[in-house]
């Protein structure tokens, strides 16, 4: 509120929980966490190297189990942070650090 409008922080993903079939489909041993959708370019995320199907199942070490629980860890951060997220790609779980953006006025 100090610059005169709400700030919020910004990873720039289209995210699904993980669920059974999509689970199976992928082919991951992971029971709970959100699956990368898209990635949008030049956001922080494409910046850090996520990828489609990767499934983000730990943000700071918190368990992300949904997409609300995602929404939270996010939430609970500002612009200009650096999340470390625990990602399961193919059969490795990597570690990706992101520095969170303001999230972009919506465009009409």
């Amino acid at each position: 509120m100090e610059t005169g409008h709400a700030s919020h922080p910004f990873l720039g993903v289209q995210q699904l929980p993980l669920n059974p079939l999509i689970a199976s489909r992928l082919g991951t041993k992971a029971k709970s966490g959100v699956v990368v959708v898209s990635v949008g370019e030049g956001t922080p995320a494409a910046a850090a190297g996520l990828q489609p199907r990767d499934i983000i199942t730990e943000i700071d070490g918190v368990a992300v189990t949904d997409d609300s629980t995602f929404a939270k860890i996010i939430n609970s951060h500002k612009p200009g942070d650096t999340i470390d997220l625990t990602v399961v790609r193919s059969d490795q779980t990597l570690h990706i650090k992101a520095t969170l953006a303001e999230r972009p006025a919506p465009t009409s």
